[in-house]
């Protein structure tokens, strides 16, 4: 099964597979970045090193079996947040998601990671389609599906557990790979 490189640059950015090895610096990365984090994903509440433990080791492990590839992101040598691809089961779509540390927002990174994602997800020669999906109420992660030339493709409603600033909506936006070489 083909997989993306373990690291993806540009310029000043730097995605980086993680690893459990990551474990003491990632846990830091999240927990300073937890108020930013709770209202939009469910996993940022309670959250505990055994948590992080486990997250790095799903990480490698999903890696190694081909069903998610999961990095750091690096700004300028420091650790921002996190993104990656995930393989929807029974098709050609990876699905990519991504989140900044709040001091990092506002900077175009979580797009030039996205961007990152998507030509790697364009190389392994099964991807058809890259979708992102969000909370219709985050604004700014609908941004980076529109900066990239994404199609809104439609919403579905949101599945549980819902973090506290869920609408209840997720909004979807899809790039083929037909559209990501016109």
């Amino acid at each position: 099964m083909e997989r993306p490189p373990e690291a993806l640059e540009h310029r000043t950015l730097r995605l980086v597979r993680w690893r459990t090895g990551d474990a003491e610096w990632a846990f830091h990365l999240v927990t300073t970045a937890l108020d930013h984090l709770r209202p939009y994903m469910p996993w940022a509440n309670g959250y505990s090193a055994e948590q992080n433990l486990a997250f790095l080791r799903s990480c490698e492990q999903e890696w190694d079996a081909g069903t998610s590839f999961q990095y750091s992101v690096h700004h300028q040598g420091s650790p921002v947040g996190s993104c990656g691809l995930l393989r929807r089961p029974g098709t050609d779509i990876m699905e990519i998601g991504y989140w900044l540390h709040p001091d990092h927002t506002g900077k175009g990174l979580a797009t030039d990671s996205a961007r990152l994602l998507v030509t790697a997800a364009f190389a392994l020669s099964d991807v058809g389609a890259v979708e992102i999906v969000h909370d219709a109420g985050n604004h700014a992660s609908g941004a980076v599906p529109r900066r990239l030339d994404f199609t809104r493709i439609g919403t579905r409603r949101s599945q549980p557990p819902l973090p506290p600033a869920d609408s209840g909506t997720e909004v979807i936006w899809s790039l083929t790979r037909h559209q990501a070489a016109g």
